[in-house]
């Protein structure tokens, strides 16, 4: 029994390594890396030139980042350009799928993207808290409960975060957005993946990347349709309700669990009957 655990993650963890070392190697997963750190920076510097003489700690600005998605659109494109990567077509895969099975390969395939885009999430909290310490406060809890303490008027005034969210721990705040952000990236990355394995990464692309520039370059919210940046971050989502806000917001995570199961399935289908040829050079 203990032998069959360890081979089986064996070769998984050297299926994701693999996945690593040739996703890790292309130039433009290197840039986007990188545009990624930038956009952290320019946040955190933007952010704090708006906070004014406002006091506030490290862990409700942080939850405000994720609340918005980092700046959704360009970080959405940044994820989306490194994550069509994959699966990188090179000779490697076929010998994979032969040692591995299909089955095999795509639930590699599939952890890896889960685990690529935690990372992702990971970083832009990890850097945008780097890049705040220079204008936060010490201290925990709500900056905008002890602003109301001190000044029973600031209640009309713009106030950084909603009062629906402020019965949650910033920690625990900043734990839902950041779940409803990695919810909205895995699944453009799955669909992104079903695209590439039709032969049509490119495509995958355009399509993936419009999703959060439609409220932008279409104004569809003018005539009611429904866009896919609406459920992009947990501070678009609460916006649709008045009241019932978090019972919204668990209607939207079911949501996406249904959404990716189907397009797991949909990618488990066309792996099955995938005529996998790739011949490029590691």
């Amino acid at each position: 029994m203990r032998n069959a655990k360890m081979k089986k993650r064996s070769w998984l963890a050297a299926s994701l390594y693999s996945h690593l070392s040739l996703w890790a190697r292309s130039l433009r997963t290197l840039l986007m890396m990188l545009f990624m750190v930038l956009i952290a920076y320019m946040l955190a510097q933007s952010t704090a030139a708006g906070m004014g003489e406002y006091r506030v700690h490290l862990g409700e600005i942080v939850f405000c980042y994720a609340n918005m998605g980092f700046n959704m659109v360009v970080t959405s494109v940044a994820v989306m350009v490194m994550m069509s990567e994959l699966p990188k077509r090179v000779a490697y895969q076929n010998y994979a799928i032969l040692r591995l099975s299909r089955v095999k390969w795509l639930i590699s395939l599939i952890v890896f993207q889960a685990i690529l885009v935690f990372v992702f999430v990971a970083l832009m909290l990890a850097l945008s808290a780097l890049f705040s310490l220079s204008f936060v406060t010490p201290g925990g809890g709500w900056s905008d409960l002890e602003r109301l303490a001190e000044d029973s008027n600031y209640a009309n005034a713009i106030q950084l975060v909603g009062e629906y969210i402020r019965g949650l721990h910033p920690a625990a705040a900043c734990a839902l957005a950041s779940l409803i952000l990695y919810l909205f990236w895995l699944t453009l990355s799955f669909l992104l993946l079903l695209f590439s394995l039709y032969n049509l990464p490119n495509f995958g692309l355009m399509i993936c990347v419009s999703m959060p520039l439609l409220s932008i370059t279409i104004l569809f919210e003018s005539v009611g349709i429904t866009l896919p940046s609406q459920f992009a971050t947990l501070g678009a989502i609460q916006a649709q309700v008045y009241e019932h806000k978090f019972q919204y917001i668990g209607k939207a995570i079911a949501g996406y669990v249904l959404i990716d199961a189907l397009l797991i399935v949909l990618i488990g289908i066309r792996v099955k009957r995938l005529d996998v040829r790739c011949g490029q050079q590691e």
